[in-house]
């Protein structure tokens, strides 16, 4: 009877110890928020002025009102479409990444020659960049599927929200573990609560909710996920990170993006042959 006894202890004292050092791996959302905020003041010197090639493949889907024809069923359209651009990111002050595109090929069609012209502006020219490479994106949108106008579709907006400056703007919770590309993460739930909010509809503000799956260790961003919705349409963002050459951090290499409303856009963009300039961009 006491050899079996001592044989359940040791079991007991043996499953305790996975528990315990669980808990103690686990950091609370104050260490993850400043661990991420010291990332990202890195990050964005080490990320400055970034180029990529992206392939964006963008899908539309309108619920049509039954016709007589139609024997009073509804129709469904669908509308697939694949857009070839290179696409400078880059932060620009202490609330705003901001991305443009610069599309050169649609459905393998090609639609301007590829001249690299956006890093040549913010290489070239630094202080007009911003405005020209804003009527650039302005001519490149007129391929989007859809009437909805969608400009926060930034791979890296959604790291505004962890910046330390703005941290208090929003509630941070725990909210798990979960592994990306293999990497242990631990999940930063968020909800947005100061005003005006970071995105915006016209006069209205968009509170924002989503996740971060984050390094413990290191404050790393793995993984985020925003979310903002009104009274017609919602709009999800979710991309994912990983190491590629030439830069020494983690860069978005997977956006996906759902938009519902009375449109329906599903996205998903792909990153590679990424190129790095040191420029310093700011705006008044």
């Amino acid at each position: 009877m006491r050899h079996c006894v001592g044989v359940i202890a040791a079991v007991i004292v043996a499953l305790s110890i996975p528990t315990t050092h669980a808990a103690v791996q686990q950091p609370d959302a104050a260490t993850l928020l400043a661990r991420a905020a010291a990332y990202l003041d890195s990050y964005e010197r080490a990320f400055s002025v970034v180029v990529a090639e992206e392939t964006y493949v963008q899908e539309l889907q309108i619920d049509a009102r039954p016709t007589t024809r139609s024997y009073g069923m509804d129709q469904t359209v669908r509308k697939e479409r694949t857009l070839r651009s290179d696409v400078l990111q880059t932060s620009i002050g202490q609330r705003e990444w901001v991305a443009f595109r610069d599309v050169y090929d649609v459905d393998g069609k090609v639609v301007r020659d590829r001249d690299t012209r956006l890093q040549k502006l913010f290489v070239d020219t630094p202080a007009q960049a911003l405005e020209q490479a804003r009527r650039i994106v302005a001519e490149s949108a007129r391929f989007n599927l859809g009437t909805l106008r969608r400009d926060i579709n930034v791979p890296t907006m959604a790291l505004t929200y962890l910046r330390g400056s703005n941290q208090s703007r929003s509630a941070f919770t725990v909210g798990g573990r979960k592994d990306v590309g293999g990497v242990p993460a631990v999940i930063l739930d968020f909800k947005e609560r100061s005003k005006p909010t970071i995105i915006r509809a016209a006069d209205a503000d968009l509170p924002a909710t989503g996740h971060f799956w984050i390094d413990p260790d290191t404050g790393r961003v793995l993984k985020s996920e925003v979310s903002v919705a009104d009274r017609r349409s919602s709009a999800k963002i979710t991309v994912t990170y990983g190491a590629v050459p030439k830069l020494t951090v983690w860069a978005p290499i997977l956006m996906i993006e759902e938009y519902t409303g009375p449109e329906t856009i599903r996205a998903q963009a792909t990153y590679s042959n990424f190129r790095q300039f040191a420029v310093s961009v700011d705006i008044k």
